[in-house]
């Protein structure tokens, strides 16, 4: 006897939830039926599949390995539908997306765009690290990231735009007058960075290294709002890449400074799972972010 399709899903619930009354809700069952089924799962695997306890402590090894076929299974099953679909000339299902914080802008712009030429379809967002997304595209929970990228290397990519980097201080810090500072002048400045995506910082503190200088780090963050809580309130400034600039709220009240000496350019695409880059919601996404938004 083999596992159900209605077996994966409950398995991939499960992970995404990690609470049993959860997952069965999000499953249409009840915690009782819920649980009767992943015994039979067990039963038929002779195998446990999660590690007891009152609430959800994780996966077991076999349970691990069957959470990722189910992950590679089911978006192929997904995959036939939409191709059935679109021999009918209908674009339909969802897209999950993972974004950097910083693409943002740019994640908003494309997910409208793709609604109003496909109103059936419906895009989850997810805003993730670079290596987050990455794991996820690799395990299938992910359809597509929109990440800095240096290569395509063993993904589906797509190059999308040129991003540079801009200081965003209050105006007690810094004043106005010049749309530029170099990166020595930034370096002066007490900082707060986003530490959540390595790409990013990386290209921060090698640029610094470049021009022979130590920046004054006063704060770090992981999170992009956190961030900007300290640049608005004047405690300090931030470097981010532009496009991150549209997204973010109360920026009027800020000073913006391209930096220079150097210009620090990277490149940013579109990487997706082997299973779905040939999706016809893949294909489309495809197609209209080689045009302009």
């Amino acid at each position: 006897m083999m596992l159900s399709h209605k077996d994966l899903e409950l398995m991939v619930a499960l992970s995404q939830h990690k609470n049993f009354g959860k997952a069965a809700s999000h499953c249409k069952l009840s915690q009782p039926a819920f649980s009767l089924r992943l015994k039979k799962m067990e039963k038929i695997t002779q195998a446990p599949l999660v590690m007891r306890g009152n609430s959800f402590k994780g996966f077991t090894r076999e349970g691990d390995l069957i959470l990722n076929w189910a992950n590679k299974l089911l978006a192929d099953s997904e995959s036939m539908r939409q191709e059935i679909q679109a021999l009918k000339n209908i674009i339909d299902g969802r897209l999950v997306l993972g974004i950097v914080p910083t693409a943002m802008s740019f994640a908003t712009k494309i997910s409208a765009k793709l609604r109003r030429k496909n109103p059936n379809l419906s895009i989850e967002i997810h805003s993730l690290t670079s290596d987050e997304i990455l794991k996820k595209i690799e395990k299938c929970t992910l359809d597509a990231g929109v990440i800095p990228i240096k290569n395509s290397d063993d993904h589906f990519a797509d190059f999308l735009y040129e991003e540079h980097y801009v200081l965003i201080a209050p105006r007690t810090l810094a004043k106005s007058g010049n749309s530029n500072l170099t990166w020595e002048d930034a370096a002066r400045l007490p900082l707060c960075l986003l530490t959540n995506d390595r790409y990013i910082k990386q290209h921060i503190y090698d640029t610094f290294e470049q021009v022979k200088i130590n920046p004054k780090v006063v704060v770090e963050a992981n999170d992009l709002s956190a961030v900007m809580a300290q640049v608005t309130t004047g405690n300090a400034a931030t470097i981010l890449p532009f496009s991150s600039v549209n997204y973010l709220t109360k920026v009027n009240s800020l000073l913006i400074f391209d930096l220079v000496e150097p210009v620090v350019v990277e490149k940013i695409g579109l990487v997706f799972n082997d299973q779905s880059a040939l999706r016809p919601i893949a294909l489309e996404l495809r197609e209209l972010t080689n045009k302009p938004l």
